[in-house]
């Protein structure tokens, strides 16, 4: 768009442009060296959606300029802020850029969508609590669900009921369209990954880390005629250990 500038004592036409967060960029080098910074009447002056009204003076500080934002809202920015293209509206500009990026679908305040964000996030960000299970397990989300909400919303929908969450039907694959479904904490429990069967026991006998006897002493207190005082007074173990060795409540494996 062009708007009015007041360069030296003119008003020239100069082309601003909308990018992002910045309404409107002024040629700042030609203003430089050519317009003083101060003392400068900008009233009437358009800068990006602001359009100077009256100098405010505010003795000892930079000198604000009270200016009308196209949205109906006032802002005070400085000269210096103003002929320096770093303020072009009130802040609605960002207000309005946080919104677009935030909610372009109109859908970020549902469930859904903060469901989708988690299960990108457990597997592509390490340091999610649950990376280790998913994504570093190998876990990925297809490029089209990846990068669209929308996409990911048309081949879901919402979730039927609040205690539903996003399930993989295959374990071996990653959410992907036909490989995943709303399910309940209980239907995903039985589609869990099987866990490898148990492979090791607690060694028994002298094998074990706090055993202070051997399988040949046992078989030695078991043959004895002595008394289990004697024994025990012998070879540091008490009555009742000498007892259940005697008895076959411990060390049953020893014949």
């Amino acid at each position: 768009m062009t708007c009015l500038a007041l360069i030296g004592d003119k008003f020239m036409s100069v082309v601003v442009r909308e990018n992002h967060s910045m309404y409107a960029m002024m040629d700042v080098a030609a203003l430089e060296g050519i317009m003083p910074r101060t003392g400068q009447d900008l009233t009437g002056v358009r800068f990006g959606r602001l359009v100077a009204l009256e100098k405010l003076a505010e003795k000892g500080h930079p000198t604000r300029w009270l200016c009308r934002c196209d949205c109906g809202e006032t802002a005070n920015p400085t000269g210096s802020q103003l002929l320096g293209g770093r303020v072009h509206s009130c802040g609605c500009i960002k207000a309005e850029n946080n919104r677009t990026r935030l909610e372009t679908h109109g859908m970020s305040h549902l469930r859904v969508y903060h469901i989708w964000q988690a299960m990108k996030n457990r597997c592509y960000n390490p340091n999610q609590p649950h990376y280790a299970r998913y994504g570093g397990h190998g876990v990925t989300v297809c490029d089209e669900w990846r990068k669209s909400f929308e996409a990911f919303y048309a081949a879901m929908g919402n979730p039927p009921t609040d205690k539903h969450s996003i399930d993989r039907i295959s374990n071996g694959r990653g959410y992907e369209p036909g490989n995943c479904r709303w399910a309940t904490a209980k239907e995903q429990a039985a589609n869990q990954r099987p866990k490898p069967p148990v492979t090791w026991e607690m060694p028994r006998g002298e094998g074990h880390f706090k055993a202070t006897i051997t399988e040949e002493m046992v078989r030695e207190i078991r043959a004895s005629a002595e008394r289990n005082c004697d024994i025990a007074r012998r070879i540091g173990l008490s009555k009742q250990s000498i007892a259940d060795i005697r008895k076959g409540r411990t060390w049953r494996h020893v014949t």
